[in-house]
């Protein structure tokens, strides 16, 4: 990889050479994450909860899954279950 140049401009700003960019698959009007170390930064796409939590649950994932309609009685059953639990323990 070849080190590549940008200026930074009056407001701050730089820009990301258009290779860079492409490469790195950065889009206009996405965030990014700016890491400081100690004499240089870190520029990375800004991950959002979605990106974070990806796949975490899959190790609980049902196979074969369910119909929308079985999840729907799944959560249903489960509320009652936990109103029940909870009546009686007052």
């Amino acid at each position: 990889m070849v080190a590549q140049q940008s200026t930074v401009t009056r407001k701050g700003q730089i820009t990301l050479p258009a290779d860079v960019r492409r490469r790195l698959g950065f889009t206009e009007g996405q965030k990014v994450s700016i890491e400081e170390r100690e004499d240089y930064v870190i520029v990375r796409r800004a991950r959002n909860v979605a990106d974070i939590t990806a796949g975490m649950m899959s190790q609980y994932a049902l196979s074969p899954s369910l119909t929308p309609g079985e999840e729907t009685e799944a959560f249903e059953r489960d509320v009652a279950d936990e109103v029940y639990e909870s009546m009686g323990r007052q």
